[in-house]
């Protein structure tokens, strides 16, 4: 089975449920938002909320139902209430990614770095863009940033590991994605990935 390398905020699960937590807010009026050329126009009339977390949320939504564009104009809308709330570049940068708009989802993952240089989550966001513009050296090192900066963090070693299975380098992908099973201790989605993977290069 060919598992896809994790994106991140709004495609992994466990984030999802700690970011909506937070959220809340309510419908009022429509407004209209200016969207790049090509993009879906259908995302330029949706209601005004009454707070970036609600914005945050229905951009999620949108998100996890395929609507990148609606989702994109929900996060711009977020940025433009809460302009130093990392969170927010980081889940355009990851819809900018699933459409393929690499140049754009670097510049907003590059942006939340600036605001808080501390979080992995962005640098995980670069690993996945370079791997996808067929640079694993650059997506490496990424992965290896967010390592140092959280040595804990179960998506930066299954992303890590599996590039490096895919890679060829059986013994770093071992080690990583035995590491993913032994801080998983939830036993989600990432250490059953990572197991089924084990056995494949075992």
């Amino acid at each position: 089975m060919n598992y896809p390398y994790q994106l991140v905020r709004v495609i992994s699960v466990w984030v999802v449920a700690v970011v909506l937590a937070a959220c809340g807010g309510g419908a009022t009026e429509e407004v209209f938002v200016t969207t790049e050329p090509g993009e879906d126009t259908s995302a330029q009339q949706q209601e005004v909320l009454d707070s970036a977390d609600a914005y945050m949320k229905r951009g999620i939504a949108n998100y996890e139902q395929g609507k990148l564009d609606h989702a994109i104009a929900d996060f711009t809308s977020a940025m433009e209430l809460e302009p130093d709330n990392p969170d927010f570049y980081i889940n355009r940068g990851s819809a900018y990614a699933s459409k393929g708009n690499y140049d754009k989802a670097l510049s907003d993952y590059d942006q939340a770095i600036e605001i808080n240089p501390e979080d992995a989550e962005p640098h995980i966001g670069r690993g996945v863009v370079f791997q996808q513009q067929g640079n694993p050296e650059q997506a490496i090192a990424n992965y290896d940033q967010a390592i140092e900066i959280n040595p804990e963090h179960v998506g930066a070693y299954f992303n890590r590991g599996k590039l490096y299975a895919d890679m060829g380098e059986t013994a770093k992908a071992i080690a990583d994605l035995e590491k993913v099973v032994e801080l998983d201790e939830e036993e989600s989605l990432w250490s059953s990935q990572a197991e089924d993977l084990l056995e494949q290069l075992q």
